[in-house]
């Protein structure tokens, strides 16, 4: 009776060492090798490292239709406090160009005219540029950016980036496997005592 109990028990364990280990093989596989390498009359590489040019336009293509479009750039740009970051660059610019081209003499009441002009203005000027800026964004590809900026990744730091961000849901389907390896395991013991 003991050795048919033993005979339960390492079937429990082997079935669920098979279960996480055939998980933790295919988890692997999406990463490694790296390179192409060759067995026998096979070639096998990493999916990941294999389909990255694929991903990486997928992934440019996702961030600038579901993430980041050009209108979500403009609003982050149409805010109060960018308002008065551009008034500001805007009267330092002048500052520096007054105190080069107009003699000293004129220099504050100039100052104070224009200084009294933006802030009047200044909602009026702020828009008109973030509305230039915005109708220039077209111009810029957010996909063709997010796609130089992934290309510039190599494989091995690609790998650690999505291993990283995927860890827990890696771990997660590792240990589904064992699970489910020793609920296959509980399976073939119904047969081993009963069949």
């Amino acid at each position: 009776m003991l050795s048919k109990a033993i005979h339960i028990l390492l079937i429990l364990i082997f079935t669920t060492l098979i279960g996480w280990l055939t998980n933790y093989i295919a988890i692997q596989l999406l990463f490694f090798p790296i390179k192409e390498k060759k067995f026998l009359f096979f070639k096998f590489q990493g999916i990941i490292p294999k389909k990255k040019e694929k991903l990486i336009k997928k992934i440019a293509y996702d961030v600038e239709k579901n993430l980041i479009n050009h209108e979500d750039v403009v609003s982050l740009v149409k805010t109060e406090k960018n308002k008065e970051v551009i008034i500001d660059a805007i009267r330092n610019y002048i500052k520096k160009i007054i105190k080069d081209k107009v003699p000293i003499i004129l220099q504050g009441q100039v100052l104070s005219l224009i200084n009294n002009y933006l802030r009047k203005n200044k909602d009026k000027i702020s828009e008109e540029i973030i509305e230039t800026l915005s109708n220039n964004l077209d111009n810029i590809s957010i996909k063709e950016r997010v796609e130089e900026k992934l290309k510039d990744i190599d494989d091995k730091e690609l790998n650690k980036i999505i291993l990283r961000i995927m860890k827990e849901e890696f771990k997660h389907i590792e240990v589904l496997g064992g699970i489910i390896g020793f609920v296959i395991g509980i399976f073939q013991i119904i047969l081993y005592l009963f069949i």
